[in-house]
This record gives C-alpha cells, structure tokens and sequence, in this order.
C-alpha cells in the first residue's frame, strides 16, 4: 500500500483508540510507516549507487539482489510476522498499549493484497523465503504513477488534518 494510505490509517486507528494521549498517538501513526521506512532507504541508496533517478521494478529488484544493500534485507523482518509479535510481547512486558503492535499489523494486513509479484510479502522471513503474493502491485495502478496520486494523498491529509483537529 502506498505511504498516503499507511499514514491515514494511522490516523484513523490513533483518534479511534480509547485512553491514547497525545505522545501515543504520534507514536501510532509513526508505526504504520515504519515497515517500509528502510525500503525508502534502499530505493535511495540505489539511485546514489545506479545514478538514475528512474528505474523500473525489475531493474530496482535486480539492482537490490546485486549490491546486497543492507536496507533491502531489513525490509523482509520488517515485514515479516515476528516483528508485530515482537513489538506484542514487548507490550505485554512494559504493560505499553497494545496499539503499537496492532498498527504493525495493520500495516501488513494492507500489504497483503497490494503487493503481487516482485516484492509479495515474505510473512514468514527468516524461516521462509517463499512471497505471499496479493492480487496486483499498487505501484503499477495508473492511479498510483500520475498527478492523481498527489490529489489523493491530499485529500487524505485534509481530511487527516480535520481528524486530529477534532479528536486528538
């Protein structure tokens, strides 16, 4: 799923959550980013590294399976199902909200269905490396590669913006 979406709900799930004070919920919406924030890291150090500031998916996948860049490999734990589980047990320990956990979740749950062929979810990594693959790549939507994009992410800032305005 795409960062717009992953941000609102964070949003969505910190204004819905009872008892969250302000640090909380900041702290919500950070952990619906954060599986993919190494991906960032990787796409950006491929580009210093490949000097091109377009590649397709295949050349990004070929180019992370050469370098071994070490941002690609965090991306698979962080996607995998033992990080939620770990944030879980850690909540369970230092008696944190259980929020933080479920948002990781979350964040996988939206995955699933969004992300097919090249980078389909190893849920299982490192005890497995075959992909879940979901039903089509949201990077391949035309929605998702035009002008479009920055009017959704738009919409849902302001509408993120009314929410918190509101409720936090």
């Amino acid at each position: 799923m795409d960062l717009g979406t992953h941000l609102f709900t964070g949003v969505i799930t910190a204004s819905l959550w009872p008892s969250l004070d302000l640090r909380q919920k900041i702290l919500v919406v950070l952990f619906s980013i954060l599986p993919d924030c190494t991906e960032w890291l990787n796409y950006f150090s491929l580009k210093k590294h490949n000097g091109d500031s377009h590649f397709s998916i295949d050349e990004y996948s070929k180019l992370s399976r050469e370098i071994k860049n070490p941002f690609s490999l965090t991306y698979s734990l962080l996607h995998s199902i033992f990080t939620p589980l770990i944030f879980f047990i850690i909540s369970i320990i230092f008696n944190w909200s259980l929020v933080f956990s479920m948002m990781w979740f979350m964040h996988l749950l939206l995955d699933l269905p969004s992300h097919k062929v090249k980078l389909g979810l190893k849920l299982w990594w490192p005890l497995s490396q075959q992909r879940l693959k979901g039903f089509f790549d949201w990077w391949h939507v035309k929605f998702f590669n035009s002008w479009e994009l920055w009017g959704y992410w738009t919409l849902l800032a302001v509408i993120s913006f009314i929410i918190v305005k509101n409720f936090w």
